[in-house]
């Protein structure tokens, strides 16, 4: 075998076939041709390489006696092996919390072989899109250039229920938080109502979400964000403490215009399974903390609630 260039097909090569033994069909070519040029095909499955007639001849089928044909004896009149072109694909690896980021990979999807190992193995079904979720992509030749995948593997699918129903329970949650912080804060600040478009902080001049708050609830300006879960658990607060310390540095720095008509800015926390441990410890951070208490659900003040900017 020679390698000879391809102009104008990208990702492909060409080899040129001598003297073959009797009985050589198209899969030995196709194996000769990844093992003479390992470097270059190394990445390919045997079965992913085309083999040409011709620089626009057709392609032939694998049991194709090489002997009786006139191509592949001659530089000047040489056979064709195709790799088929990477394509560069985003793969998403999903978080098991809502509130972690999920994984995104870009990925050049080499071959077939290649595909089946990011599908999960053997059980994977396929790839899909947000957009088309009920089309599974299982085969090379049908992924989209730049396109975002997900995996459709039957271990995902527990884990996509668990996370929906976490999601679901955390809605419950949500709804009964806001409904008390509405009552018991407008004891103090009349005129509190739901405010829908400010759950997601933008800094200025930026089209990148900063971060997402469970709810937000304010007047002309006093300001409540919400963090709620089902399940308050340590990771949680921690999370909380950050999220008030970067709006807290954005705000007073006059960088979310969304927000700079506030004053004063509450964050509260809010779960039905809430340890009185961590809600010390939210209380020593200056945070509202929302549980239930008596079937309802009550909202404990502390001395440092706000910050003022």
């Amino acid at each position: 075998l020679r390698l000879v260039e391809v102009d104008g097909k990208v990702g492909s090569l060409a080899k040129v076939v001598f003297d073959p033994d009797e009985g050589t069909d198209m899969y030995d070519v196709k194996k000769a041709a990844k093992s003479e040029f390992a470097s270059k095909l190394g990445v390919f499955d045997a079965a992913d390489l085309v083999v040409e007639e011709g620089k626009e001849g057709e392609a032939l089928s694998e049991d194709v006696d090489v002997g009786t044909l006139q191509q592949g004896k001659t530089t000047a009149d040489p056979l064709y092996v195709i790799a088929p072109k990477p394509v560069t694909i985003k793969l998403v690896s999903e978080a098991d919390d809502k509130d972690e980021e999920d994984v995104v990979r870009t990925i050049a999807v080499t071959s077939q072989a290649h595909l089946k190992e990011l599908m999960g193995g053997p059980g994977g079904r396929g790839l899909f899109t947000l957009r088309n979720p009920t089309t599974l992509v299982s085969e090379l030749g049908r992924l989209e250039e730049g396109e975002t995948y997900y995996v459709d593997h039957p271990m995902l699918e527990a884990r996509r229920g668990d996370r929906a129903l976490r999601q679901k329970e955390d809605k419950a949650v949500e709804d009964e938080v806001t409904k008390c912080v509405i009552q018991k804060a407008g004891e103090r600040h009349s005129g509190l109502m739901v405010r829908y478009a400010l759950r997601n902080v933008y800094r200025q001049d930026s089209l990148d979400r900063m971060q997402e708050w469970d709810g937000v609830v304010a007047n002309g300006n006093v300001l409540f964000l919400l963090e709620v879960k089902h399940g308050i658990e340590a990771k949680h607060v921690e999370l909380v403490k950050k999220k008030k310390r970067d709006f807290d540095n954005a705000h007073n720095k006059g960088q979310l215009p969304d927000f700079k008509d506030f004053d004063t800015v509450f964050v509260a926390v809010g779960g039905t399974d809430f340890s009185p441990d961590l809600q010390d410890e939210c209380v020593r951070e200056g945070f509202l903390v929302i549980s239930p208490s008596g079937g309802r659900y009550s909202m404990r003040w502390n001395n440092v609630t706000s910050c003022q900017s």
